[in-house]
C-alpha cells in the first residue's frame, strides 16, 4: 500500500500544478491554497499559500510547514502579505503523519533512534509502539502539551504576520503586529489586508 501511495505521490502533485484556480493565483506561480482545496487533495494543512515551480515539477509551501490558518493576506506584483492563526487540529494531524512515517521507518530498519519533536524527543521504538497500540493521537497531544515552542505556537488569539518576497522568493516572519508594520515600512511595501478569509 505505502508503495502504491509513494509511486502516486508525484503524479498527484504534477496533476496539482496543472489545476490551479487562477481566482486563488497571487502571481509569479504563488498560489493561495483554501481549507476545501486543501482537503479534497488530500493535504493536512489548510487556507495557506504556497509557490509552485512548474519546471522541477514540485510543490511546496512557502509559509513554514507548521500548521496553519491563513486568515487575510494581500498581493500585488512583489510582495504577499499574511496574516496567520495556527490550528490544534490540523498540527495533530501533521504530527500524526510524521509519527506514522517515523515509525514506518523503524519497522522496515529496526533501527533505534530518538526524533526530537521541538524539544520533546521520542524514541523511534515508543513512536512505533504507540502507531502499533492506536495511540498515534496521544502521543501527538503530548508532544503538544510539553513542547514549549508548540504551546506558543498555540496561543490563544494569537496572530502572526508574514511577508513573502515573490521576486526574491523568501519569506519573512513571523511577526508580531508592530514588528510586520516596522517592515513593511521599511521596504516600502503598501499593502493592507483587505478582507477576511474565515
Amino acid at each position: 500500500m505505502k508503495k502504491t501511495i509513494l509511486a502516486i505521490f508525484p503524479i498527484f502533485l504534477t496533476s496539482l500544478i496543472s489545476c490551479h484556480d487562477d481566482s486563488n493565483n497571487l502571481g509569479k506561480d504563488y498560489y493561495y491554497m483554501t481549507k476545501d482545496d486543501a482537503l479534497y487533495y488530500g493535504f493536512p494543512s489548510w487556507d495557506y499559500i504556497y509557490k509552485s515551480d512548474k519546471r522541477r515539477s514540485s510543490y511546496y509551501s512557502v509559509i513554514d510547514k507548521t500548521p496553519s490558518d491563513i486568515i487575510d493576506y494581500s498581493f500585488d506584483d512583489n510582495y504577499i502579505i499574511a496574516k496567520q492563526k495556527y490550528n490544534r487540529e490540523v498540527l495533530l494531524n501533521e504530527l500524526r503523519m510524521e509519527l506514522s512515517s517515523w515509525g514506518g521507518y523503524y519497522n522496515i530498519y529496526k533501527r533505534e533512534g530518538v526524533i526530537n519533536f521541538n524539544d520533546v524527543p521520542v524514541s523511534l521504538k515508543e513512536i512505533s509502539k504507540q502507531i502499533d497500540l492506536g495511540r498515534s493521537t496521544n502521543l501527538a497531544d503530548s508532544i503538544i502539551s510539553h513542547s514549549s515552542y508548540y504551546k506558543e505556537l498555540l496561543t490563544p488569539n494569537k496572530i502572526n504576520y508574514y511577508i513573502i518576497d515573490k521576486d526574491e522568493d523568501s519569506t519573512w516572519g513571523p511577526f508580531d503586529k508592530l514588528e510586520f508594520e516596522k517592515i513593511k515600512k521599511e521596504k516600502g511595501i503598501n499593502l493592507d489586508f483587505k478582507k477576511q478569509i474565515k
